[in-house]
C-alpha cells in the first residue's frame, strides 16, 4: 500500500497532473485537431444513457453534447456548416472514442 493511502490521503491533483499530455489527433476538413489527453467522464456517462434510451430525439441531443465535449462547440458547429452528416458524426464520435479506449464500439450503436 502506498504512503498516500497509509496516511489516509490521496493526492488526486497529482494523478490529474500526471494524466496531462498530448491526446490523439484527428484530421477533418483539412484541419488536424489535437484532442485532450483523456475523455471527459460525461461522455461515457452520456453514452451509457444513450444505449439504454429508446428516444431518437434524446440521442441527437446527446450526440451533439458528446461532440461539443470532445471537439469543442465552435469547431463542431463549423463542421456542421461544412456539411457533416449524421452518419459521419456517428462514425467520428465512435472512432474517436475507440482511439481513447482501444476498444471497438458495438456495431449499430447510435443508429435508430
Amino acid at each position: 500500500m502506498t504512503e498516500e493511502y497509509e496516511n489516509k490521503h490521496l493526492d488526486f491533483d497529482q494523478f490529474i497532473d500526471e494524466q496531462k499530455g498530448q491526446g490523439p489527433t484527428i484530421t477533418i476538413y483539412g484541419e488536424t485537431v489535437q484532442l485532450t489527453p483523456s475523455l471527459p467522464a460525461n461522455i461515457m456517462v452520456t453514452t451509457v444513457r444513450m444505449m439504454k434510451s429508446k428516444k431518437a430525439e434524446t440521442q441527437i441531443e446527446d450526440l451533439m453534447g458528446i461532440a461539443h465535449s470532445i471537439f469543442g462547440e465552435e469547431r463542431f458547429e463549423g463542421w456542421l456548416k461544412k456539411g457533416l452528416s449524421m452518419e459521419q458524426l456517428e462514425k467520428l464520435i465512435s472512432r474517436t472514442i475507440e482511439m481513447y479506449t482501444g476498444t471497438p464500439t458495438p456495431k449499430g450503436r447510435g443508429k435508430r
